[in-house]
């Protein structure tokens, strides 16, 4: 019975490369290469090792990778100048409003030496304190009358920001000597006003005869 012969494998010289075609029971031995001579060791070549993904894969993702990151680049640019426009055309509808009302901490609503019946009064201002405190619109009257003044009351509109009334504050001093100054505090109770205006300032009591 004849014995069945093994199929031959194929195998690559170390050296040149080349083909060469041997027995599998010769395998792992060392012979002389039939194409340079050199003596070569008998083994299968090593199967070429293919990428866990396709090259094309790899490419188009970091493409699509790319697109998206600049399309959120873009999206966060528009959204910012659409902010940006939108604040700006706020403060737009609002200058007009505020355009008579100076900037916090100095809302200037009469103007300096304003008179009123032997009264100057100055600039008034609205102070707010950054401790979240009370504020206080302040300001002087000056008795401009050769006599003293005596239980002065004077009374003050507040607004707020866009120019509407929102109250009044009011502060009182027993007495303003000839030539005197009286340095007036009036509470400011009301969280959104911001400017002060003069209502009037005048004796509770009426003055003396001749």
């Amino acid at each position: 019975m004849a014995i069945p012969r093994t199929k031959p494998l194929e195998g690559v010289c170390s050296h040149c490369g080349r083909g060469i075609t041997f027995p599998a029971e010769l395998i792992g031995t060392s012979t002389a290469c039939p194409h340079c001579g050199q003596t070569t060791e008998l083994l299968l070549p090593q199967p070429e090792i293919a990428p866990t993904l396709p090259r094309r894969v790899i490419v188009w993702t970091l493409v699509a990778v790319l697109v998206l990151v600049s399309g959120l680049v873009a999206s966060l640019v528009a959204l910012n100048r659409a902010q940006r426009l939108a604040t700006r055309q706020k403060l737009a509808e609002v200058a007009p409003a505020q355009s008579a009302l100076p900037a916090e901490g100095a809302h200037a609503t009469v103007p300096r030496g304003t008179e009123v019946d032997g009264f100057e009064v100055s600039t008034v201002q609205v102070e707010k304190p950054s401790t979240g405190g009370r504020a206080y619109a302040v300001g002087t009257v000056a008795n401009r009358l050769d006599r003293p003044r005596k239980a002065v009351r004077i009374e003050l509109d507040l607004f707020n920001a866009t120019g509407q009334k929102v109250g009044v504050a009011m502060d009182s001093t027993p007495l303003i000597e000839p030539a005197g100054r009286w340095q007036f505090r009036a509470p400011v109770i009301v969280p959104e006003a911001v400017a002060a205006k003069l209502a009037s300032v005048r004796e509770q009591s009426p003055p003396p005869g001749p």
